[in-house]
């Protein structure tokens, strides 16, 4: 904490833009395959359950690298696996403008996944380093706007690059800024010195063994699991679902921009308000949690355009009113120390909400021929948090 109070705080801020960027970017690397499912679906054959797999593929290499990065940055520093990380990402969604075969762009999928499962351990580690406690709900509300602001630009950047230059223009105009981000991040980044006697006293695994063992991350993990089991859904599906009622694409993506637009709302104010009136995170996140359940049926419900835009900004405020929260209450049970481990472990546990929905709900849709039931089996993932955050009522807090 000290550390975070010696930081001017015009730099700290200009950190945290550097990391909203990088977190910004590998959301649109992820979700740019979303607007062109409907036409490489056509080009390759694909059935909605291989599309949903594409999304799935991301999502494996995303798991495998998160807590081996997050590891990294509690030991090494953010600066070197941040880069890096960014810059395998930028490559690998570059090279998906050339595939040719289903197998190649699952296998760059991947990679592009591996390159992801960095960087939000590096931002949970950078947060825990430049901001204090009751301050860390507003810093990962900022960050946070990350996942809703990459949908929102690779719904409008999507079709727009699409029908200008193409799937292979839309994959290689998102790789490069990947990269150029990636040059960025290496650049302004600080390097930090590394506390070589804590290297010798802590082994390389130990991080992840307190993490483990600590019940109030475990249950945040599996809260989040919930809430991605929605949000993620959505994010893949929504524009498909759209389709089915007829719904040109263009005017699907006018939809998911609303839903982006109250989520990146959502993530500031409510990151504003928990902090500034000190209110209790679990609670405010269970809340959150019962009104999603509800909007993501209403927004199920929907068939109109007109319909669709209005819940639609509704259900993207409150998909994303919980997210800076999960992510702060990570660091309240982990501590500073070991603060990338910790989030990297949760977010684990986040994202294989986002590793199984996509190939579940396609299923489903495959199966019954309409996305009636794909909603109801979304709303699921948030009672399932409620559940857990409740058993976590006991939990200890780390002291900083």
């Amino acid at each position: 904490m000290e550390k975070a109070a010696k930081e001017s705080s015009g730099f700290r801020w200009f950190m945290l833009f550097i990391l909203l960027a990088s977190f910004t970017v590998t959301f649109m690397t992820r979700f740019i395959w979303s607007p062109l499912i409907p036409t490489m679906s056509k080009e390759f054959g694909l059935s909605a359950t291989e599309a949903g797999a594409y999304m799935s593929a991301f999502y494996t290499g995303y798991l495998i690298t998160q807590i081996p990065g997050g590891m990294l940055a509690d030991r090494f520093g953010v600066k070197f696996v941040m880069s890096i990380s960014l810059l395998i990402g930028g490559v690998a969604t570059f090279f998906l403008s050339m595939m040719t075969t289903y197998e190649m762009g699952f296998a760059l999928r991947v990679a592009t996944g591996l390159g992801a499962g960095c960087i939000m351990a590096c931002c949970g580690k950078m947060i825990s380093k430049y901001f204090k406690p009751n301050e860390r709900s507003m810093a990962f509300g900022i960050l946070l706007v990350g996942p809703t602001a990459g949908l929102l630009l690779s719904n409008y950047l999507g079709p727009v690059l699409l029908s200008s230059m193409g799937w292979q223009g839309a994959f290689r105009v998102i790789g490069i800024i990947a990269m150029i981000i990636a040059v960025l991040v290496f650049v302004l980044v600080k390097s930090e010195k590394v506390d070589k006697s804590q290297i010798a006293k802590v082994g390389f695994f130990s991080s992840l063994g307190d993490v483990l063992k600590n019940k109030g991350v475990v249950l945040v993990g599996l809260a989040g699991f919930g809430l991605m089991w929605v949000s993620l859904g959505t994010a893949t599906w929504a524009n498909a679902y759209m389709g089915s009622l007829g719904i040109e694409s263009s005017v699907a993506g006018q939809v998911m921009m609303l839903y982006s637009a109250g989520g990146i709302i959502a993530s500031v104010v409510s990151g504003l308000i928990v902090d500034k009136f000190h209110l209790d995170r679990r609670k405010f996140i269970m809340g959150c949690y019962l009104v999603l359940i509800v909007m993501t049926i209403v927004f199920g419900l929907q068939t109109s355009v007109g319909a669709l835009m209005l819940t639609g900004f509704l259900f993207g405020f409150f998909s994303y009113t919980a997210n800076p929260h999960l992510n702060a209450i990570v660091i309240d049970y982990s501590g500073a120390a070991f603060s990338a481990t910790a989030t990297g472990f949760t977010n684990v546990m986040f994202q294989l909400a986002s590793l199984i929905g996509p190939l579940v709900f396609g299923f489903m849709s495959d199966s019954t021929g309409s996305f009636a039931s794909v909603w109801v089996a979304m709303a699921a993932g948030p009672l399932l948090g409620i559940l857990v955050l409740l058993a976590a009522k006991n939990a200890r807090k780390a002291e900083e």
